[in-house]
């Protein structure tokens, strides 16, 4: 294979080095209400030394665990805001300092008390579940205007039956820009506000200019609004207006995001003009004209299932059902087996599904600061229905396992099987097989730096495939950076190594993390021999910038270079944002068709 044996070699160090220069292996399980921080000589010196907490009540009647009060009742419950700049959530008596922490909680708007209240799945005079408490931590975390949230417990002396609630909130900084250039004289420039008001609205709003095309200015303009008056549903529109697309969505959806929510669905309308590049396995289709309007609506009902009392975790069986039409004013010239996502068609899928689930809190995976609540559980889910295209009608099946866990001290594992095809007079066509497997190290800590290693495996197989259609090593699909058509098959295989080192340098509060990583990746067509040609590689390093207390995205800087593949066109360096990984969860979505190729 192309660049022999250095890849490999290379991985194998980067992937080991963590594990074994940590002093200790620590979860970073926040059970206890407890963080720990590290800040070197420099950083105490410019910044506040985080290991002071100032907390306004005793610990010996504020607790942070709350299983050992399961079936209390509660009494009363409290909401604290801690500061928007303090190191952590327990930091409840921090003060700003600095004169830009003064001047940015002056200009901030608090979210509003009833705003916060919404959220909370709980009620005086309900009795305590520690399990949908941490549920409950989660939804109100995963806000897009909330940095961190956790409950914790005070004892009521003249009521040993009864405890009152409090829960700390902490916001993000709200207000953020970006922008990028794509040419000389073209580029985009974006403002967004994610708590309008202390609201918990989200506006974003992007100018483009392209002085090559006529109109020179274009617009973007995204309007959200989460938790409508409790009822956990949200909604966002979405309108686009430039030289080569004009678009607007309208979309109305409540997720399952806990146990406690027994429906959930979704209502979506969009319509699409628009001038695209629509790239086949062999060959490109430029500048064509699409006009298409589409509808879909879905709903669900979760049934739980009775566990062990004090449980973990929770189990539940889920039936939803999905209807979906896509018609094209304008479009490509298709044919029975040919550019099958610009066919009109109409859609009628079912899902049952089977989970369990629990979460754990973890930090320093995805993100440095915050509480990250990661799932371990299984879901199955047995998919099935029927497609009506202008050439055939066809049944449509599909399965999937999912399970993920922490292995003791070993890290955390995840695996996702896939399989979906259509049935055309007893022929399957368009299957698809999709296996992923993703690993991560527990947190090894250093005298100073602290380390954790990445590691994901993905297969995947086309089976009769429609003229075109192809899996892909290109840049996003797999080797970051690199492109070419001999990158795009029926098959591949991609292995992403990474190990990142956390340092406890900041400023301004923005955080460094230094990266290397190893992308290895083989594809081939049915009927071909595997040839070195056959294989890609990319070997990484760079620096990840974040402040998570801001909602930027994350920036970051990279180096990449490909032993032995020259004929692939390949970006060596790249700035600029990266949008934030997150954890699979097991709660099943729409019921959907097995999408494999990024034809458009």
């Amino acid at each position: 294979m192309k660049a022999g044996i250095h890849p490999f070699t290379v991985s194998v160090i980067l992937f080991l080095v963590p594990v074994i220069a940590g002093a200790q292996t620590d979860s970073a399980v926040l059970n206890s209400g407890k963080e720990s921080h590290k800040g070197n000589i420099l950083s105490r010196l410019i910044f506040r030394d985080p290991e002071g907490l100032h907390t306004e009540e005793s610990p010996a009647i504020l607790y942070a665990g709350l299983a050992r009060y399961d079936d209390r009742i509660i009494r009363d419950i409290r909401i604290s805001r801690v500061d928007m700049f303090a190191f952590s959530i327990m930091d409840t008596g921090y003060i700003s300092g600095s004169w830009l922490e003064k001047t940015g909680n002056t200009l901030h708007t608090d979210t509003r008390m009833k705003m916060i209240r919404r959220n909370i799945l709980v009620s005086p005079g309900e009795k305590i579940s520690a399990l949908l408490l941490t549920e409950n931590e989660r939804i109100i975390r995963s806000l897009p205007y909330i940095m961190d949230a956790r409950f914790l417990i005070k004892t009521v002396p003249e009521q040993p039956d009864s405890v009152d609630l409090v829960l700390l909130v902490k916001d993000l900084w709200p207000v953020g820009f970006g922008g990028g250039l794509s040419g000389l004289d073209a580029g985009n420039i974006s403002l967004w506000n994610v708590n309008m008001l202390g609201l918990g609205h989200q506006l974003r709003t992007t100018l483009y200019w392209d002085a090559d095309h006529a109109p020179v200015l274009g617009s973007y303009l995204s309007y959200g609004i989460s938790n409508i008056y409790g009822s956990f549903i949200s909604s966002r529109l979405k309108y686009v207006n430039r030289w080569n697309k004009r678009s607007y969505l309208v979309n109305i959806y409540r997720d399952f995001k806990t146990s406690g929510l027994k429906y959930a669905g979704a209502v979506d309308f969009e319509n699409t003009r628009s001038l695209e590049r629509i790239e086949l396995i062999d060959t490109v289709l430029s500048q064509i004209g699409l006009n298409y309007t589409r509808g879909d609506l879905w709903f669900g009902r979760m049934f739980t299932l009775p566990g062990k009392p004090g449980a973990n975790m929770r189990s539940g069986i889920f039936l939803t059902g999905r209807a979906s039409y896509i018609k094209f004013h304008e479009g490509p010239e298709t044919r029975r087996n040919y550019l099958y996502d610009f066919q009109d068609k109409k859609q009628l899928l079912f899902s049952v599904a089977w989970s369990r689930q629990g979460f754990q809190k973890d930090n320093h995976i995805y993100t440095f600061d915050r509480t990250e609540d990661v799932p371990f559980g299984y879901l199955f889910e047995i998919t099935s229905g029927m497609e009506w295209t202008a050439y055939k009608t066809r049944p449509y099946i599909a399965g999937s396992i999912s399970a993920g866990n922490y292995l003791m001290n070993f890290g955390y594992l995840y695996g996702l099987l896939q399989y979906g095809t259509f049935f055309n007079q007893g022929v399957a066509e368009q299957g698809a097989v999709n296996v992923r497997l993703r690993y991560f190290t527990g947190l090894r800590k250093g005298r100073i730096l602290d380390f954790r290693s990445f590691a994901s495996l993905t297969y995947q197989s086309l089976m009769n495939p429609s003229d075109g259609e192809y899996v892909s090593l290109e840049n996003r699909n797999g080797i970051g950076g690199l492109t070419s058509r001999e990158m795009r098959g029926d098959q591949k295989v991609l292995l992403n190594l990474e190990s990142v080192i956390f340092t406890p340098l900041r400023l301004l509060g923005f955080r460094f993390v230094f990266f290397a990583s190893v992308d290895m990746g083989l594809i081939w067509r049915d009927g071909m021999n595997i040839t070195d040609d056959d294989f890609f590689n990319g070997i990484g390093i760079g620096c990840r910038i974040r402040n998570d207390q801001l909602v930027f995205d994350t920036f970051e800087l990279r180096f990449t270079f490909y032993p032995g593949c020259e004929e692939a066109s390949a970006r060596y360096f790249d700035a600029g944002s990266v949008a934030g990984l997150k954890l699979n969860d097991f709660y099943p979505h729409e019921p959907s068709i097995l999408k494999y190729y990024p034809v458009w």
